[in-house]
């Protein structure tokens, strides 16, 4: 047998992301890595979680963001690949309801933007000085075992924002 969901509602003219009538519900362990990052922000300004593969760390991250920028924080999702900036971007709007830029190649987002997932490469030089250095609360970055490198660095030196690595 399967549940019985309420149908959701669709037009054409809401964008599909908040068109979804159900919120989703962190798993156990989910919500305790947000509970430890919450935690180790009062303390650290840099915090790296570890999930398995298919743990659900965009949503993870999406929870986050959704809580940071209710307070009206700014938020950067920073990737290396184009498809984990095009999922982290569908899977923060389905999970926040917020609209969210992207930061690449041809997309520029808006500085009023509270939600942006940029490409490491795009958000280089004259377009990474374009954003003001207390621009960004946090800075969550997919993949943390990448941010060692000197693509990376430029765009942390830059940012004075606490740090989430989720690898």
């Amino acid at each position: 047998l399967r549940p019985t969901c309420p149908a959701p509602f669709f037009s054409p003219n809401i964008p599909k992301y908040r068109q979804i009538s159900t919120q989703m519900k962190l798993r156990p362990y989910q919500q305790e890595c947000v509970d430890a990052v919450i935690k180790g922000f009062s303390k650290l300004d840099r915090v790296l979680i570890s999930v398995p593969t298919g743990g659900g760390k965009t949503i993870i991250a999406a929870d986050l963001i959704d809580e940071w920028t209710d307070e009206w924080d700014k938020v950067l999702f920073l990737a290396h690949r184009d498809e984990l900036i095009e999922q982290g971007k569908d899977k923060i709007e389905v999970y926040t309801k917020k609209d969210v830029e992207k930061e690449k190649s041809d997309s520029y987002a808006s500085l009023d933007r509270n939600i942006v997932v940029g490409s490491v490469q795009s958000l280089q030089g004259n377009r990474l000085k374009r954003w003001p250095k207390d621009h960004f609360a946090y800075i969550i970055i997919d993949e943390a075992h990448h941010a060692l490198s000197k693509s990376y660095g430029a765009i942390l030196d830059h940012f004075d924002a606490k740090i989430l690595g989720i690898t």
